[in-house]
């Protein structure tokens, strides 16, 4: 008789198995490049290797950085949630 211990194991080894299969064929998707979701293109690899002498401008750089994503909408997991942030470690 198997025990409860085991019987959680062997179905989590069954579903990494199956994602392992589906990892296995996704290899075929990724020669597409990246997906595009969003209404603006973005820069696919290989990106322009860059280095600007310290301390360096953003404006010299050929692909600026983005801190803000204008076109980013969120999931909405968390919408009408409150969290209390105390600090401290």
């Amino acid at each position: 008789m198997t025990s409860k211990v085991e019987t959680v194991a062997n179905k989590q080894r069954e579903i990494q198995q199956e994602q392992d299969r589906r990892d296995a064929g996704a290899s075929k998707q990724e020669s597409r490049g990246p997906v595009q979701t969003g209404a603006t293109s973005e820069p696919a690899p290989p990106l322009p290797e860059q280095h600007l002498q310290k301390p360096g401008l953003e404006a010299d750089m050929e692909l600026a950085p983005r801190f803000m994503a204008a076109q980013y909408k969120g999931s909405g997991k968390l919408e009408g949630q409150v969290a209390i942030v105390t600090g401290g470690d």
